[in-house]
């Protein structure tokens, strides 16, 4: 977190710049509560119980995103989605409905990180609509595996479209990219 502090106004500013500036009353961010360190300050947050390893935020701290991962980690380095579609089937194997949420990240200009530059080139309705737009353009798949590979965010930066899938507990589990 970049944080430039003036008088009466501090703004704050993600290393990656996906997000764009906050500006906050110099007041009220000196009321904040600060963490050592990032791990230290996920596991302060009650709903991150659980979700996620020492070599996650390693990970998260180097730029990288890896299968296994919070979702929420995926925005805190690319920004917010342009689009997302939602797909269930029924799993052959357990007889249960499993659902999974594609997040798109759409980088039409191609230009520095996602953040400003991402647009949403046209409405994802659900997985096959994903699917068949990127098997349209022949897309590079970055995985669509639930591999432990790490992949960082200045290779996905370089591609036009970044779709991840995401289980119902809101892990990531898959990469696919054009």
């Amino acid at each position: 977190m970049l944080v430039k502090e003036g008088k009466r106004k501090v703004t704050l500013r993600d290393a990656n710049k996906s997000w764009p500036k906050t500006k906050i009353d110099a007041e009220a961010f000196s009321s904040l509560t600060t963490h050592a360190d990032l791990n230290a300050c996920l596991n302060a947050v009650a709903t991150y119980a659980g979700r996620f390893d020492d070599t996650h935020v390693s990970n998260l701290l180097l730029g990288n995103l890896t299968p296994g991962m919070p979702s929420e980690f995926a925005f805190m380095l690319l920004g917010a989605a342009s689009n997302q579609s939602m797909n269930s089937y029924m799993d052959p194997v357990t007889g249960k409905n499993k659902t999974y949420t594609y997040y798109v990240w759409n980088n039409s200009k191609k230009m520095g990180m996602f953040g400003a530059a991402l647009s949403v080139a046209g409405a994802a309705t659900g997985l096959g609509g994903v699917v068949g737009s990127l098997g349209a353009v022949q897309a590079g798949a970055v995985a669509m595996t639930a591999a432990s590979t790490a992949y960082s965010v200045e290779s996905l930066k370089s591609y036009k479209l970044v779709t991840i899938g995401v289980d119902e507990s809101g892990m990531i589990q898959s990469f696919s990219s054009n």
